[in-house]
C-alpha cells in the first residue's frame, strides 16, 4: 500500500456516512442522484407505464444521446447531438449538416422546453470518428456525458468541446477546457460537484483528473496520468466529503482531498480498467473491472473478497446489503458481505444495458437499450415485477432515469419521458 502506513489508524477509524441512504425526493442533480447511489427516498413510482398508460408527457429531443437527465426543482436538464447520422448498423456512415451539441432545460410539469443551447462542436476530428476503426465512437454517440446542477445553474461537458457552466435562465457563466484528445469509445464521464468543486475525470481529454472552481470555472488543481474513464464516487469520512477513484491505465484505487486534490491514500493492487464508479456498499469499498471482476476493499483498501459475474456497462446499485445488476440477459443480486450471488435470473433482454439500475419505493428500474424498462422487487429473492415497452418508440433507451418526486424522468434518442402515475 502506498502511503498507508501513515494513514492506517485514521483509515480504520473511516466512518461511512450516509451515502447508503436515500437521496432526495425532490431532486435528482447529478450521474446516479444526488449522493451517487441511484437510491431515492420517492415514493409511488409507477410499476408499470406503455404508450397509453403512466406517461405524463413527452418532448422530443432533437437529436440522440447517451447521457442521463438531470432535475433541479422545476428544471429539467438533458444533452444530445445532431448532424451525425446514428445507424445502428455500424458501417453505415453518414453526416448530416453541422455537427452540434445541445443542452436543453425542460419544465419538469409540463415537459415543455424553457431554452435551448445548441453549439458547434469546435473540436472534433470527423475523419477520425468516422474510421472503421472508431464504430465504438458512432456507437456510443457524442452526448454522453451527463450534466451536474447547483442552486447556481448547470454544468455541461461536452468532450473535447469542454465544459460550460449556464444558470437556470439560460446564461452562460464561464467555459473551461479539459483537454482535446479523443478515444475511440469517445468520453462519458460525468461531471459531480464537492462544495465548491467541480470534479472532472477527463483521462479521455487529455489523460488529467480535475478540481474546478464552480464559481468562475478556473482551474484549483489537477492530477496527470489519469486513465480512469469512470464517473468518481464520493463517501462521507468523520463529516468530510472524498472523492474515489481509480489512477492510471487500470490501476488502484484511490482517495482525493476534493479540495485541494491530495491523495489521502492509494491501493497498491491494480484492479483493472473500468466503465463503472466505485460502488460504496455500508462500509466496504466495491471495485468492478471491464474483465467483470468485482474487488471489495474495507475502508482502508484492504481486499475482502473478489467475484465475478458483474456487468460490462452499468454502476450496480447497493441497498440494504445488496448489489442489483444487470448484463448479458441476466439480473443478478449479490451478497456484499460474502461476495456470493444470491440469485441469478435470465430475463431474455435483447441487447446491452447501458443504463445504472434505480431503486426506489422498494423496486429495482433496470433501462434495456432495445427491450424496455424492467422492474424487480429490491428483495433478496428474485422477483420481476413488470417490463415496460413504449411502442411508438423503436430507439434506443441509454440514460439512467431520474427520480423525482413520485415518478422518472426517462430518456430515449427520441424523447424524454415523465413517467408518473396518471389515472
Amino acid at each position: 500500500m502506498k502511503n498507508l502506513a501513515s494513514n492506517i489508524a485514521l483509515s480504520a477509524a473511516f466512518i461511512f456516512a450516509s451515502l447508503s441512504v436515500s437521496a432526495d425526493p425532490n431532486q435528482w442533480s447529478r450521474y446516479r442522484g444526488p449522493n451517487g447511489t441511484a437510491v431515492s427516498s420517492a415514493t409511488n413510482i409507477p410499476t408499470q407505464w406503455s404508450a397509453e398508460k403512466n406517461i405524463a408527457w413527452r418532448t422530443a429531443l432533437p437529436g440522440p444521446g447517451l447521457s442521463s437527465p438531470v432535475v433541479w426543482k422545476n428544471h429539467v436538464y438533458v444533452t444530445c447531438f445532431t448532424g451525425f447520422d446514428w445507424p445502428k448498423e455500424h458501417n453505415q456512415k453518414k453526416l448530416v449538416g453541422t455537427f452540434k451539441r445541445h443542452l436543453l432545460c425542460i419544465d419538469l410539469q409540463t415537459g415543455k422546453i424553457k431554452w435551448q443551447k445548441s453549439d458547434t462542436a469546435e473540436h472534433y476530428d470527423r475523419k477520425m470518428d468516422l474510421a472503421d476503426g472508431y464504430w465504438q465512437v458512432r456507437g456510443h454517440g457524442f452526448a454522453s456525458n451527463t450534466p451536474a446542477c447547483d442552486a447556481n445553474g448547470v454544468y455541461a461537458y461536452f468532450g473535447p468541446d469542454g465544459l460550460f457552466a449556464y444558470t437556470h435562465e439560460g446564461e452562460l457563466r464561464w467555459t473551461q477546457s479539459c483537454g482535446q484528445g479523443h478515444g475511440r469509445t469517445g468520453s462519458a464521464a460525468s461531471p459531480i460537484l464537492v462544495g465548491d468543486k467541480l470534479i472532472m475525470n477527463a483521462a479521455n481529454e487529455g489523460s488529467r483528473f480535475y478540481g474546478i472552481n464552480t464559481s468562475d470555472g478556473q482551474i484549483a488543481w489537477q492530477i496527470g496520468r489519469h486513465g480512469e474513464y469512470a464517473t468518481p464516487t464520493t463517501r462521507t469520512r468523520n463529516g468530510k466529503t472524498t472523492v474515489l477513484t481509480r489512477s492510471s491505465h487500470g490501476g488502484a484505487l484511490k482517495e482525493l482531498n476534493p479540495a485541494d486534490g491530495k491523495t489521502l491514500w492509494e491501493t497498491g493492487a491494480r484492479l483493472g480498467p473500468s466503465h463503472t464508479s466505485i460502488m460504496v456498499a455500508g462500509d466496504k469499498i466495491i471495485s468492478l473491472n471491464s474483465q467483470a471482476h468485482f474487488t471489495a476493499m474495507d475502508a482502508t483498501g484492504k481486499e475482502i473478497w473478489t467475484a465475478r459475474g458483474g456487468p460490462y456497462f452499468g454502476t450496480p446499485v447497493y441497498h440494504e446489503g445488496r448489489l442489483y445488476y444487470a448484463g448479458g440477459g441476466v439480473f443478478s443480486c449479490l451478497d456484499v458481505d460474502t461476495g456470493n450471488p444470491l440469485y441469478r435470473e435470465r430475463i431474455h433482454s435483447k441487447g446491452y444495458f447501458y443504463a445504472a439500475p434505480v431503486i426506489a419505493d422498494g423496486k429495482v428500474y433496470c433501462v434495456s437499450r432495445e427491450s424496455g424498462t424492467y422492474v424487480f422487487a429490491a428483495t433478496a429473492t428474485y422477483k420481476l415485477l413488470a417490463q415496460n415497452k413504449i411502442a411508438n418508440d423503436d430507439s434506443c433507451f441509454d440514460g439512467t432515469p431520474a427520480i423525482v418526486h413520485d415518478g422518472l424522468i426517462l430518456r430515449s434518442d427520441k424523447y424524454l419521458y415523465r413517467i408518473k402515475e396518471t389515472d
